[in-house]
């Protein structure tokens, strides 16, 4: 009779024991599809954001090229007052000469 007892004792910490490692794995079946989803949407952020450096890349350029055109803008208005100032320089000395 003891060794019945004592295995039913035993069989019913098993089926215990049995019953915890399930949900243990339950647990860590869901936390896998959960890493498993947060690497995926992780991918897709890096893709945008791998997108969005290319455009910034690209904006940079283009702001640079607008940044530039009022300086150069503004050098020609230089050139073409020295030019000017050239031009009447050497007609006045050239009114003097005769």
């Amino acid at each position: 009779m003891d060794f019945e007892v004592e295995v039913r004792e035993r069989l019913a910490r098993i089926e215990q024991d049995n019953r915890s490692m399930h949900r243990r794995l339950d647990n860590l079946e869901k936390l896998t599809e959960s890493i498993h989803a947060i690497a995926s949407e992780m991918k897709a952020l890096r893709v945008g954001q791998d997108s969005m450096r290319e455009t910034v890349e690209a904006m940079s350029g283009r702001i640079e090229e607008v940044e530039s055109r009022p300086r150069k803008h503004w050098e020609s208005v230089i050139a073409a007052i020295l030019s000017a100032l050239a031009a009447f320089v050497a007609g006045y000395l050239s009114r003097k000469i005769q």
